[in-house]
């Protein structure tokens, strides 16, 4: 997925391709948004959490950040996510409502 980068950074003599994907690996808080697959209000919600990774450049309006840092942060986040859901596998435990529920059902 290519993402949308800020391309005024770029160096106007940058002809070679690692220049050019030097200043592409600098992402704005509307590429995460797009990473995300969230807003903008969103994204600068997630930039407040602590475990965040810092900008690289911060003049309060214009933040920007190194996209592996956030790739690396949101791989962190998704396997911590992952390992807090209960096991597929795990046995389910029945509760007096979902009892109740299923009698009413079966009633009908």
């Amino acid at each position: 997925m290519v993402m949308s980068t800020v391309h005024y950074l770029r160096p106007l003599g940058a002809s070679t391709e690692s220049e050019v994907q030097a200043y592409d690996s600098i992402w704005t808080l509307q590429d995460i948004a797009a990473e995300l697959r969230i807003t903008d209000k969103a994204a600068k919600a997630v930039t407040k959490d602590p475990d965040f990774p810092y900008p690289v450049v911060n003049l309060h309006r214009n933040c920007r950040w190194l996209a592996a840092d956030v790739k690396a942060y949101i791989c962190a986040r998704s396997k911590a996510r992952r390992s807090s859901y209960a096991s597929p596998t795990a046995p389910v435990k029945r509760t007096e409502t979902s009892i109740s529920h299923r009698a009413k059902r079966g009633a009908k």
